[in-house]
């Protein structure tokens, strides 16, 4: 991620808002690639004119102003006329045409680009995330935990076209990598100078940060950066402009490099130069406007500020501050992720040097030389040779005699347009992953809003709030810095108090919202979401409403998820592990081996059975008072076993082995009317029972309970369990540990009968014992476990 800014604790902040907030540095990039657009498309015009005119120097110059504009919006950049109008000398002069060239190599020297180690790790990010995709897309109906997995993936999917589209972009490796390298390119003429090194040039990077100096004053005499300056024997004479007039100072050679920016600091050091008034001894009045913007500069400029021009400079380029807080916000902060909040200020310097050099190649091509003499046509540097106030007069469509040009402009109908297709993309990518995230968390079981999907939703709305309140700060800022500019009264104070308020309330949003998500993503590996309270959807269901898969197979879940088996209200939800397969299928070597040696036989309610005992003792029916419809079970049995026993006797207790197999997996819904006790042996399932005698407190519904049954004793599981007469109960296996797939044994229980089990008291549950005795929404996910072909009974 990029994060040039100008130390630890910034870079810091830069990378808490790109976490906060993936909408504000999608809203940066793409604002960033726009305006890169924008200004290639501003200067074609201008280059075609130049190579026209056949000076290669020139054509240079014009490219790498516009690379230099390009690659400089992480930085707030400043153009000013100064008090020699350095920059119409940098724009005009011949001689420094060379300049723009050396500064573009030293601003490309320190670009960020492609490297094989870069192209694996994004290689390698873009496989992985393909694989998960596939992945979800593959074994969905066999493996929820690829759902959820895939929903956090998603939520982080903004990371790789934000780190593609800086990379694209090419970002610098430092945050003072611009500042140095205009510091470190020699100016070869400026004035009667030669060779100067320095940045009070006409552009300037108004931030404080300056790694190239260490700490030093920049303008010291013992600066250890120091270097020579030397001057030709046809110097130019070097005039100080004050208001128009022009005052011929002799030329002299500079012992020390950093002597003209202390001449610039002297210059700037009173008002009057700064506002452009005229000097009264030089015989010129002030005008009214120079009056109006002394009166609305007066009190904004301290004149006792310590002499440094970027200080100087920046006092009437931003109001100074409110209740402490900065007024210039995020434009002044360094680093790619602020660029949205200066999108004004650097469209306005590209503007100044796209003026300048669209005059300079214009007025060329119309033969208009800069003292307003006839062209010469055999020495053409001549022709753009005058004092710096014409040199100043030539780069500008409408000139103003003042040192420092406008930082701020209105916004043009194409930065309009650029900031509405930014936040479209930005909105797009953070609700593209952060939305796909929450669909698939809310869409995988239990559907509904809980905690996994809430803390989704939570932190696509913070990361908008984040995004909206910066980027408003940032406009709020530049409308009261406009104001200043254009020497009108500040905005009253509540819009500075919004200023600060919007951007420190979004700073503090990104920040809470960085840890959130950080927060929940180890949550959500950790298990901890992993309850009931965030499994049953408590905060969309509601307790009466919420439930929990206990124990279901994946293709269940997958089954749940397209509609078939809804909601149990009010009871844990009821999912085949392993559901009826649609062919027969062989047991496994080892299941048959327990079937052969205890000698089993298929049940007609399902899996496998023996009876083992049926004792010789004889009581009398206890059934045949109970006026009861006859069963339905008889019907099914051969004709052999439908006349059963004497109806007037019973058994005492009869028992039998019953098995439960991956291929034979469930029990149907069925009741006794004698009493029986089961035992478990081995192996582990869900019973469900329906307690049809029991509708008083549920509004004419039965009561319905589900426990499991196997060796855990301390999880609540049960070895022994009695089911009363006249019940409802049906059952089905589980697999040997929760999310194992697998059950080696299958379910193997004892079940002993009292009185003893006789078909003629046994019964099959049909659909319409069942819907009249639940509610509808239990009938649907209970109805899987009625014996097939009930239906038509």
């Amino acid at each position: 991620m990029p994060f040039e800014t100008k130390d630890k604790q910034t870079n810091f902040m830069a990378l808490i808002l790109a976490l906060g907030s993936p909408s504000l540095i999608t809203f940066s990039l793409v604002l960033t690639i726009l305006n890169s657009k924008s200004i290639n498309k501003r200067f074609r015009q201008i280059k075609k004119v130049s190579e026209s005119l056949d000076r290669p120097l020139l054509a240079k110059a014009v490219k790498a102003s516009r690379i230099f504009l390009i690659e400089s919006q992480h930085v707030p950049i400043q153009i000013f006329n100064g008090p020699r109008r350095e920059f119409a000398q940098l724009v005009v002069r011949p001689e420094n045409w060379v300049w723009w060239d050396s500064l573009r190599e030293e601003i490309q020297k320190t670009k960020r680009e492609w490297t094989y180690s870069l192209y694996a790790q994004v290689g390698l990010v873009c496989f992985t995330q393909v694989l998960a995709i596939v992945g979800f897309f593959t074994t969905a109906s066999l493996n929820t935990d690829i759902g959820i997995g895939l929903a956090i993936n998603s939520l982080w999917l903004w990371l790789i076209p934000v780190v593609l589209g800086w990379v694209y972009v090419g970002t610098q490796t430092s945050a003072g990598s611009i500042k140095a390298a205009i510091a470190r390119t020699k100016v070869p003429v400026l004035g009667d100078k030669r060779n100067l090194i320095g940045e009070c040039i006409g552009i300037r990077d108004r931030t404080t940060f300056d790694s190239i100096f260490d700490g030093h004053d920049r303008y010291s005499e013992k600066h250890p950066r120091d270097q020579r300056a030397t001057t030709s024997s046809n110097a130019i004479p070097d005039p100080v402009i004050h208001s128009g007039s022009t005052e011929d100072k002799p030329g002299h050679t500079l012992s020390n490099p950093y002597e003209i920016q202390e001449d610039c600091r002297k210059l700037l050091s009173a008002p009057a130069r700064l506002s452009g008034v005229s000097n009264s001894k030089q015989g010129y009045p002030p005008s009214e406007g120079s009056r109006s913007r002394e009166k609305f500069r007066n009190g904004r400029v301290n004149a006792n500020a310590p002499h440094d021009p970027e200080q100087q400079i920046s006092s009437v380029s931003h109001p100074r501050s409110f209740l402490g807080f900065s007024l210039a916000g995020c434009e002044l902060e360094i680093g790619p992720i602020f660029n949205c909040a200066r999108v004004w200020s650097h469209n306005t310097a590209s503007n100044h040097i796209g003026e300048a050099f669209a005059m300079l190649v214009q007025l060329q091509k119309n033969e208009k030389s800069v003292n307003g003499e006839e062209w010469d046509q055999h020495n053409l540097n001549a022709n753009l040779e005058g004092s710096p106030d014409a040199l100043s007069k030539y780069t500008s469509i409408s000139y103003k005699d003042e040192p420092d040009l406008p930082v701020h402009a209105r916004a043009s109908k194409e930065m309009v347009i650029n900031c509405i297709v930014a936040a479209f993309v930005a909105m797009f990518l953070q609700w593209g992953s952060t939305g796909a995230a929450l669909i698939i968390a809310y869409g995988t079981p239990v559907v509904g809003l809980g905690c996994q999907s809430g803390s989704y939703l939570t932190y696509g709305v913070l990361s908008t709030i984040v995004w909206l309140t910066l980027f408003l700060s940032a406009f709020l800022s530049h409308h009261l810095s406009l104001a200043q500019e254009e020497f009108t009264p500040l905005p009253n104070w509540i819009l500075r108090l919004s200023t600060v308020t919007l951007r420190l309330m979004g700073k503090s949003l990104a920040t809470i919202n960085a840890a959130f998500i950080v927060v929940t993503s180890i949550v959500q590996f950790t298990g901890l979401y992993d309850n009931c309270w965030c499994d049953a959807c408590i905060p969309s269901l509601g307790k009466k409403a919420g439930w929990v898969i206990l124990f279901a197979s994946d293709a269940q879940i997958a089954a749940l998820s397209m509609g078939s088996l809804p909601v149990l209200t009010e009871s844990p939800n009821i999912l085949p592990t392993f559901p009826l397969p649609i062919y027969e299928v062989p047991e496994s070597t080892h299941i048959q081996e327990i079937i052969s040696t205890l000698k089993l036989q298929t049940h007609i309610e399902g899996g496998y059975f023996v009876e083992t005992d049926r004792d010789r003792f004889q009581i009398p029916n206890p059934f045949l008072s109970k006026s009861q419809n006859p069963s339905n079970t008889l019907a099914l049995l051969p004709h052999t076993e439908q006349n059963g026993r004497s109806p007037h006797t019973r058994a005492a207790s009869t028992s039998i082995f019953y098995l439960l197999t991956p291929s034979r997996p469930q029990g149907a819904f069925h009741r006794n009317k004698g009493r029986t006790i089961h035992t478990l042996h081995k192996g582990r399932g869900r019973y469900v029972i329906i307690h049809a005698d029991d509708t008083e407190d549920l509004g004419g519904k039965a009561r319905v309970e589900t426990f499991v049954v196997g060796s855990d004793i301390a999880s609540g599981e049960r070895l022994q369990w009695i089911v009363e007469g006249g019940k409802y109960k049906a059952s089905f296996l589980l697999e040997d540990e929760p999310g194992k797939g697998e059950s080696k044994d299958g379910l193997l229980i004892s079940e002993t009968v009292i009185p003893g089990f006789e078909y003629a008291d046994h019964d099959f549950m049909i659909p319409a014992a069942l819907e009249g005795l639940v509610t509808s929404s239990q009938i649907e996910e209970l109805r899987w476990l009625l014996r097939k072909g009930s239906e038509s009974r």
